[in-house]
């Protein structure tokens, strides 16, 4: 089997599948803005960041490592722009990332996390007790269903709950309709 390339040259790391552009409005010459902004997140776990004529794009696995970094640019750069989170699909837009997610929470919440990835259609691989009061589901899912996962947990277990996310691979994607989106998820 081939390995997937990514149709979008933009792309160097098919493994970051979460991407979104950045910008600052104050910046005459975007690059320069690029190259400064970059050197705030150099080291900063779960980003691949490229610079561009037309600002910065930042590539991530997790939705929250994205606004950590957005976060992080804006104390410096108060005038950012910020594009909507694009997810990156393969072959013209028939192969989509999955990712696998680990999700730690408290016993009297487990219900409500294993209902949340099954909406989602999330695949559940184990659920695994960590103590007498917390458990921990993982599952296999496509990453675009999972976009703003982090909210809905945070809302459903009183910020209890911890997720973890790692890609898988691309698949081809699902014929199925995707879950009703949360109003209060950003996209």
């Amino acid at each position: 089997m081939q390995p997937f390339q990514s149709s979008n040259p933009v792309d160097p790391n098919p493994q970051f599948p979460l991407r979104k552009r950045v910008t600052d409005l104050t910046e005459r010459f975007q690059l320069r803005f690029a190259q400064q902004a970059a050197v705030l997140l150099d080291g900063f776990a779960g980003i691949c960041v490229q610079q561009s004529a037309s600002g910065l794009v930042l590539m991530a696995v997790a939705e929250r490592d994205l606004d950590a970094a957005i976060t992080m640019i804006q104390i410096a750069f108060p005038a950012l722009r910020c594009g909507p989170v694009e997810v990156l699909l393969l072959d013209d837009g028939t192969m989509e990332p999955y990712v696998r997610v680990r999700v730690t929470t408290p016993e009297e919440h487990y219900r409500d996390v294993v209902g949340q990835l099954r909406d989602r259609h999330a695949s559940i691989e184990s659920a695994d007790n960590m103590d007498r009061r917390s458990k921990t589901v993982t599952a296999i899912a496509p990453l675009s269903q999972l976009l703003g996962l982090d909210a809905v947990l945070a809302s459903a277990t009183k910020n209890r709950a911890t997720a973890d996310y790692a890609f898988v691979d691309y698949r081809p994607m699902s014929r199925e309709p995707g879950p009703p989106r949360n109003p209060a998820a950003k996209a």
